[in-house]
């Protein structure tokens, strides 16, 4: 079911739902998504269209990527070295695009979330962070939940570390 027919329709909804803290998408609910793309594929393109489309909104808003993994009996770190290793470890949960606002923003120096930038870096050709989240399901007890985040702060994170 197609719920925004562009990545930049979801993002002016967001701006004009300004009550709004936090707002999502799965990639497959996007009219332009890619037709018969990998979900990884399609992740990334639509990281990079709401990117691009961002300097519409207000500089206060993060965009993330969130990219569900299978569980895991232990907590594996990166072990993944390409785009396609990457699509083999997806979950059956399509990407996700989340818009935050400064209030509902994840605390991404958790130590859930680990910044795998240098190791995984596939090139997004926007600046970016890739954080790896493992934690100890709630759910299925004595598995680990697995996400992989691609995550652009404008104002926040990102700007500190190009300035510091």
């Amino acid at each position: 079911m197609v719920r925004y027919e562009r990545v930049v329709d979801f993002l002016r909804h967001f701006e004009a739902a300004g009550g709004e803290q936090r707002d999502s998408v799965h990639v497959d609910e996007l009219g332009d998504s890619l037709p018969d793309a990998k979900w990884v594929d399609m992740a990334i393109a639509t990281f990079v269209s709401a990117m691009a489309a961002q300097d519409a909104l207000s500089p206060h808003v993060t965009i993330a990527m969130e990219i569900f993994l299978t569980m895991r009996r232990r907590a594996t770190a990166v072990d993944f070295k390409s785009l396609d290793d990457l699509e083999t470890q997806l979950s059956h949960t399509p990407p996700e695009l989340i818009l935050y606002r400064q209030a509902a923003l994840p605390r991404w120096d958790d130590d859930a979330f680990r910044d795998v930038t240098e190791i995984f870096a596939p090139d997004l050709q926007v600046p970016s962070r890739i954080l790896l989240q493992e934690w100890l399901s709630d759910d299925e007890p004595g598995l680990f939940d697995r996400r992989l985040w691609l995550v652009c702060e404008r104002g926040g994170l990102l700007a500190a570390e190009e300035t510091g």
